[in-house]
């Protein structure tokens, strides 16, 4: 199963978090990352990687309404 790291950023695009995942494809990473950011207000963005690759970036269009 692939590994990937995924890193969460705050409004000025620091990494403010990071946490492994196995998923057995990139969407389904994706969609890990996503539900992820969800329980996490505080995060702007999320960015998944596989070693020195970046595979997926998301950048939220609006600002977060804290929970």
């Amino acid at each position: 199963m692939p590994s990937y790291r995924c890193y969460f950023l705050d409004g000025q695009d620091h990494i403010k978090a990071a946490t492994d995942l196995e998923a057995d494809t990139l969407a389904a990473a994706i969609d890990r990352a996503l539900a992820l950011l969800e329980t996490h207000p505080e995060h702007h963005a999320v960015e998944i990687w596989q070693g020195a690759r970046r595979l997926y970036s998301m950048i939220s269009e609006q600002p977060r309404a804290p929970a």
